[in-house]
C-alpha cells in the first residue's frame, strides 16, 4: 500500500496506510472480543467439569496434567475453527477479489508466510483464551467441589467482568467503524475542483521532457483541453 516506500514498479495500487491500520485494529478487537467470549463460555462449561476434574485429582492427576489437558482441548477446538475458516475464505475468495480489485489465488493461502502467520496467530489466541480456564480448573480443590453447594472460584464475578469488557470493546469497535465510514464519505464527496474522470495522464519521453513547456503550450491550444499542468 506504499509503492514509494518499497520502490514498487509503476501500476502498483497504493492505499491509505492510516485506514489500513484502523482496519487491522478493528480485526484485532474482534479477535479480542471473540477470545473473551470463549473464556466466558469456557468458565460456564468448567462448572460442569468441576466434579470430573475433582475425581481425576483424587485418583492421582496432578494440577499440571489438568492444565495441559485443558489447554490441549482448547488447541484442538481452535484447530478445527481454523480449518473451517480456511474453507470459508476459499469459498468467499471470488467475492473478495471482486470487491478489492486484486486477484488473490487459493495457493496464496497455503504459502509459507501465510501459514506461518496463521500458526503464530493460532498459538497466540490459544494461549490468551485457554490459559485462564485451564489455570482455574487445575487449581480446583476436590473436597470443596464435591460438596452439595460448591463455590467454584467465583465464576460469576469473572464472567461479569468479561461481559463488561466485551461491551467496552464493542463500543470501541463502533467508534472505529464510524470513524472509517466518515473518512470514506468525506473522501468520496470531497469537491476536488475538477472532474477526475476527465483527466488524461501522459508519461513524457526524453524528447518531450526536454521541450515540456512547449508541449504544454501546444496542448493548451487545443479546444477540447481546459487546463494542463506538469507534475513530477
Amino acid at each position: 500500500f506504499n509503492p514509494a516506500k518499497f520502490s514498487f514498479g509503476e501500476g502498483i495500487r497504493s492505499g491509505n496506510n492510516v485506514q489500513i491500520i484502523l482496519i487491522y485494529l478493528v480485526v484485532l478487537l474482534i479477535i479480542i472480543v471473540a477470545s473473551a467470549n470463549y473464556i466466558s463460555l469456557s468458565l460456564s462449561k468448567s462448572l460442569k467439569q468441576a466434579r470430573v476434574i475433582s475425581l481425576k485429582k483424587i485418583l492421582g492427576a496432578g494440577s499440571h496434567n489438568i492444565f495441559i489437558s485443558s489447554l490441549l482441548e482448547t488447541m484442538i477446538f481452535f484447530c478445527m475453527c481454523l480449518f473451517f475458516s480456511f474453507i470459508f475464505v476459499i469459498l468467499t475468495l471470488p467475492v473478495f477479489n471482486q470487491l478489492s480489485g486484486y486477484q488473490t489465488q487459493v495457493r496464496d493461502l497455503f504459502s509459507f508466510d501465510f501459514l506461518l502467520i496463521s500458526l503464530i496467530s493460532l498459538i497466540s489466541i490459544v494461549i490468551v483464551s485457554g490459559t485462564l480456564p485451564a489455570l482455574l480448573l487445575s487449581k480446583t480443590k476436590p473436597l470443596s467441589i464435591l460438596k452439595i453447594n460448591p463455590q467454584f472460584f467465583n465464576v460469576n464475578k469473572i464472567q461479569k467482568g468479561f461481559v463488561v469488557f466485551q461491551f467496552s470493546i464493542s463500543v470501541v469497535l463502533i467508534c472505529f467503524s464510524i470513524s472509517i465510514l466518515n473518512q470514506n464519505n468525506f473522501v468520496n464527496k470531497f469537491d476536488l475542483g475538477f472532474d477526475a474522470e476527465k483527466i488524461l495522464y501522459i508519461k513524457l519521453n526524453r524528447e518531450l521532457q526536454e521541450n515540456k513547456s512547449t508541449f504544454k503550450a501546444e496542448l493548451l491550444k487545443l479546444s477540447d483541453i481546459n487546463a494542463a499542468s506538469l507534475c513530477n
